[in-house]
């Protein structure tokens, strides 16, 4: 027990000594630094959890040009882990963070288009940060382009263009991306049909854990023997 006690003690200090070096380390304008110390303070490692602590060090690592910190500013004034819910608040981090070329920020800025959450509802703007979050190799916003492609929503439908994005989705390793183009190349929507492809992006989707994807795969395999 004592040994216990005496450990606990001394990973509380580190924690201590190491938060002090971050925080410090922040307040000479280093972006990483400040980031980190909002992790530690969202997560609560070696501190008690604050998100407005946290919020307060992502938005200066933001401002230092730490994009993944202008999403994680965005996300808790999204989920209201600093009071209400925040919208339009998020929506400016974000802005911040697809201005520095990070694709997570532009699709959530295609989300909130699409919604009508703190920016205006609209269709074509959606689809156009979708496009550049994709463009940013953000898979999810290559995936979700293609849904919009397919079913022509908010955009003019062509199943070739919602093939082709949901082939670059799985590319940056999105499992329904892989499952999509699978189905895609198996039925000939918008491709040539080719069993050959959609056993490939079958493959991958279920190396994902997709296991529909795995069962499909085996179906058309069986076909060609």
């Amino acid at each position: 027990m004592k040994r216990l006690i005496i450990v606990t003690a001394l990973v509380a200090s580190l924690y201590a000594e190491m938060t002090e070096t971050l925080r410090e380390a922040c307040k000479n304008g280093e972006g990483a630094a400040c980031s980190r110390l909002g992790m530690i303070h969202a997560k609560g490692e070696g501190v008690p959890r604050d998100y407005r602590k946290a919020v307060a060090a992502f938005e200066t690592a933001c401002q230092l040009k730490e994009a993944d910190a202008c999403n994680r500013a965005g996300m808790l004034y999204a989920e209201g882990l600093v009071g209400e819910r925040d919208y339009g608040e998020a929506a400016k981090w974000y802005e911040k963070s697809c201005s520095l070329g990070n694709g997570e920020g532009c699709g959530m800025l295609g989300i909130f288009h699409a919604n009508g959450l703190g920016l205006e509802r609209n269709d074509a703007l959606a689809v156009g940060r979708y496009a550049q979050s994709c463009d940013l190799g953000f898979a999810p916003g290559c995936v979700t382009l293609g849904l919009l492609y397919a079913k022509g929503m908010g955009i003019k439908k062509s199943l070739a263009k919602a093939a082709g994005y949901f082939v670059r989705g799985c590319e940056l390793g999105d499992k329904e991306g892989c499952l999509t183009a699978g189905v895609m190349h198996e039925k000939g929507m918008g491709v040539r049909r080719d069993y050959s492809r959609a056993a490939t992006y079958y493959d991958k989707a279920c190396a994902m854990g997709f296991e529909n994807a795995c069962e499909a795969s085996r179906k058309l395999q069986a076909m060609s023997r």
